[in-house]
């Protein structure tokens, strides 16, 4: 990621947790194909794939809340415990109500 790749990411960042509908969006789109790649990966009998990556935005949603971009690291390698941490979360509760 180039300089002006990352301070367009990081200005989408700022103005999804100041609220912003639309940057929120945007980052949802960005991190699609991570999020239905570890959704496929965690595939099971009881949940499908659109379930998992439900969880896996709720997961970069609050890891959005938390991240701290003064830090100097991607959202995404903030967010990925985040996102896994939900869809297993899912998986638990879902089993648990089979």
């Amino acid at each position: 990621m180039n300089n002006e790749e990352r301070n367009q990411a990081d200005t989408l960042i700022m103005a999804a947790q100041n609220g912003d509908a639309a940057a929120k969006e945007a980052l949802i789109d960005m991190h699609r194909g991570i999020i239905w790649l570890l959704a496929g990966r965690f595939r099971c009998d009881w949940m499908n794939v659109e379930e998992l990556a439900q969880a896996g935005y709720l997961g970069l949603m609050q890891a959005l809340v938390h991240y701290d971009i003064s830090r100097d690291t991607k959202l995404i390698t903030y967010a990925l415990p985040w996102i896994l941490g939900e869809m297993r979360h899912a998986i638990r509760w879902k089993e648990a109500l089979a």
